[in-house]
């Protein structure tokens, strides 16, 4: 490690999320800062700031904390994706190499026998592929939820901000 960033092999960076989320987290700070700016420009502007301003301000801040939890998570979810993905690769070469094994250290059993030897010993087809891959296969599809989600969240989000300014003309003066 040298000026704080890990290197490999070949002299690249190591990036890891924690940098993403740094970096997502400041965007979102930045925003937050941006809106309150505007909110104080508003009431010194205005007295005061009318139910609509109000509930423009809270779901900006609400997007722009949202946006930055979701980008987050997003960097989160794209590693995890791809180790899994990795793993099922991994389990299907593993059983191809388990029963190379077989066929080279049981040259003398049948087929039926070399599988029945592998089960013996707790490895099969299922315990080997088949069950981690469910596995494997139920968290990415817990994982593509979560992002349906998180982009809902912000879809709706999104629309209560564009209603208020299309239904506000004040505050369509501020973001034209």
């Amino acid at each position: 490690m040298w000026g704080g960033y890990q290197f490999d092999k070949a002299g690249n960076i190591i990036s890891r999320s924690k940098g993403n989320a740094q970096l997502a987290q400041h965007e979102a700070n930045k925003e937050i800062e941006r809106l309150t700016t505007l909110r104080k420009k508003m009431i010194q502007v205005n007295g005061g700031l009318s139910s609509a301003q109000e509930i423009f301000i809270d779901a900006m801040q609400a997007k722009a904390i949202t946006t930055g939890y979701k980008h987050i998570i997003q960097t989160e979810i794209d590693g995890l994706t791809k180790w899994l993905k990795k793993e099922i690769e991994n389990a299907h070469e593993l059983w191809q190499h388990t029963k190379a094994d077989a066929q080279r250290w049981g040259q003398h059993l049948s087929e039926t026998e070399k599988i029945t030897a592998l089960a013996e010993g707790n490895v099969t087809e299922f315990s080997t592929v088949h069950q981690p891959v469910n596995e494997y296969e139920t968290i990415l599809t817990m994982l593509r939820n979560i992002q349906a989600e998180l982009d809902q969240l912000l879809a709706q989000i999104k629309a209560t901000i564009d209603q208020q300014v299309a239904t506000d003309s004040e505050l369509a003066n501020y973001f034209s």
